[in-house]
């Protein structure tokens, strides 16, 4: 009964070989030479070695897997041993495929392997490869019966061996018969040496060789045809247009009549059917050349430039005219600085034999004097160098959009408020100016913007700055009109804010002030920090609109005040933004703001109990320094 074991199935893809060739001698050894040592029969195969010694290796004639012969090791095999045999590989390709087949039987195995693979690929410079030792190196299961295992296996790209070596453990009898290490050629392929060819130089009407490319072919009924393609075909010569031969030689050569750089694509192909047509090849070819009696010239005008001038953080441009000739590149432009840093080129790749512009620009960030030296290149021509000279002045004051500076003007104060900022003007991403507010910054260049959103128009805070330096403080307030404590309305103050980027210990905080003007100076007290009021997490509670309401009603409040809110933050440190909206005096708002964003709102608000202001949040009730109150 004989056993077929697959090992690696996976690399297995059929039983039988497709125009084989068995690469190993006398593998089914039927040549051998019998004798003996001191009166101890030996047997030697022919091709083969075993570390066994002869005296270790018997004949077996009547159980045999094919002919007339196999080998099978003697009572006198007392030591491990392995029987090997050494392949040149040096004719075949990288990655060309080999299979490997072994019939074994195990008769009296010492152990549950008695017999392993142990084979490996080697190079003649580097010795033993690693390559495919996971199916090279296994262990064979024991087998009373003719067992094969197949396996296959792809030439590396250093090998110049094929160490072909079965392992036998001490004292184990086993039959080893038909074996195989076989080139396994497909059914039809040509293969192109080697696939891709360097750039060449040369002058023009000269003749230099880009490559000899080696074509092998198999199995093709049809010559492989070779033409060459692309704008500068003309360029280059094939000594071939078709080879017929299992290998042939093809020479590829550049011969320009100009100067320039110069590309084509040689195209090698068959005429069999679709399917072989997937084994075409193309490669790109492409030369540089060059006209002795031409040389690359780059002329600029003008030569000079006076010295570039303006204030800090403005800038002053000048045009520089490049004409280039008898070039073969592009004309390559840089720049470098050599005292301080002001000056940029808007490129640094001009078109070649033409006339281009290189824009010059001196943009100094602060005051003092600077230089820099502008150089013009293309391939075999001498460079051209321009050198620049600016001087900057202090920057011109700053001009802002936004006030500095409180103005308290207490002389109107209002009896009811409701403001949705609806009216705005030049809203998105831009200075807040709402008629009676105040948008006043104390620290940093950015004030309260203004946003839209999908449904209303809101105002907006945010410390996100980008590139802003993280030690850079922004403080930026958003100051209600006077309002009147003795209205006739409710003495009710109510807002909605929602938070985006909210995170315990962020450093971005809204907070919130109350403000009496009629004193001397204007005194401002802290209520409570927003942020306090709405989940301190980047959560859709955080993400929703809060409404607060603060019930004013009994406390001891001026009879004129504002209300505040206050943003600060770092400039760029993580983006914290607050929206807000709907700002209210003298509404009725007990049971929760009633504006345009219920249906997006978390239940928080500031109420009055035992004259002092607490936080009801989801039926609960804090205080406001955020601690649950008893």
């Amino acid at each position: 009964m004989k056993k077929t074991i697959l090992l690696f199935a996976a690399f297995v893809c059929f039983a039988s070989i497709h125009a084989e060739t068995n690469l190993l001698a006398n593998g089914g050894f039927e040549d051998f030479k019998a004798g003996s040592f001191l009166g101890v029969p030996t047997t030697e195969y022919t091709s083969w070695s075993f570390s066994g010694g002869a005296t270790g290796m018997a004949t077996e004639s009547t159980d045999v897997q094919e002919g007339t012969n196999a080998f099978r090791t003697s009572s006198e095999f007392k030591n491990n041993g392995n029987l090997y045999q050494s392949v040149d590989v040096t004719p075949y390709n990288t990655n060309d495929e080999f299979e490997i087949r072994i019939y074994y039987k195990t008769i009296d195995p010492k152990g549950d392997n008695a017999i392993s693979l142990a084979s490996y690929w080697a190079s003649a410079k580097d010795g033993e490869l690693t390559d495919d030792a996971d199916k090279l190196k296994v262990p064979l299961p024991n087998s009373s019966d003719w067992a094969q295992i197949v396996i296959r296996t792809k030439k590396p790209e250093k090998a110049t061996k094929f160490e072909f070596i079965i392992h036998i453990t001490a004292k184990s009898i086993v039959l080893l018969d038909d074996l195989a290490f076989a080139y396994v050629a497909p059914t039809a392929y040509f293969s192109v040496t080697p696939e891709t060819v360097k750039e060449v130089e040369a002058t023009v009407n000269e003749e230099v060789l880009v490559a000899t490319l080696t074509i092998r072919q198999n199995g093709l009924t049809q010559p492989i045809n070779l033409g060459l393609g692309g704008a500068d075909k003309e360029m280059f010569k094939i000594d071939k247009t078709s080879v017929t031969a299992a290998e042939e030689t093809v020479t590829v050569t550049y011969a320009p009549t100009e100067a320039g750089h110069h590309s084509a694509m040689l195209s090698i192909y068959d005429d069999e059917s679709a399917e072989i047509s997937l084994f075409n090849r193309t490669i790109a070819l492409s030369g540089i050349a060059t006209d002795p009696n031409k040389k690359p010239t780059i002329t600029i005008s003008p030569t000079t430039l006076p010295a570039f001038s303006c204030a800090a953080k403005e800038e002053v441009q000048a045009t520089i005219q490049v004409s280039s000739e008898n070039c073969t590149d592009f004309v390559y432009a840089s720049i470098n600085n050599t005292e301080g840093y002001a000056f940029l080129i808007d490129g640094s790749m001009l078109s070649k034999n033409t006339t281009a512009q290189t824009v010059v620009t001196f943009k100094p960030l602060e005051a003092g004097d600077f230089a820099a030296t502008i150089t013009w290149t293309t391939e075999g021509g001498e460079p051209v160098s321009l050198n620049v000279t600016g001087t900057a002045t202090a920057a011109n004051p700053e001009e802002t959009d936004f006030a500095k500076e409180f103005v308290w003007d207490a002389s109107s104060p209002l009896d009811l408020l409701d403001e949705g900022f609806d009216n705005a003007p030049d809203f998105h991403n831009k200075t807040l100016k709402v008629s009676g507010w105040q948008n006043v910054v104390t620290k940093g260049n950015r004030a309260w913007w203004g946003y839209t959103t999908d449904t209303t128009l809101v105002a907006k805070a945010t410390g996100y700055i980008y590139n802003a330096s993280s030690e850079s403080d922004l403080e930026m307030w958003l100051v209600t009109p006077p309002l009147n404590f003795n209205t006739p309305y409710p003495k009710q103050f109510g807002f909605e804010v929602l938070g985006e980027i909210i995170f315990e210990g962020q450093q971005g905080q809204i907070e919130l002030y109350y403000i009496d003007a009629t004193k001397t100076p204007v005194q401002m007290e802290h209520i409570a920090a927003v942020d306090a009021l709405i989940p301190a997490n980047d959560s859709e509670l955080s993400r929703a609109w809060t409404p607060i309401v603060a019930d004013l009603t009994g406390q001891p409040i001026a009879d004129v005040f504002y209300i505040a809110f206050r943003f600060t933050d770092k400039a760029g440190s993580n983006g914290t933004t607050y929206q807000l909206d709907n700002v209210t005096w003298g509404k009725q708002l007990a049971t929760g703001c009633e504006h345009v964003h219920a249906d997006k709102q978390a239940s928080s608000r500031l109420i009055l109990q035992n004259g002092q202001i607490y936080i009801l949040r989801e039926g609960v009730i804090y205080g406001l320094d955020g601690r649950r109150a008893e």
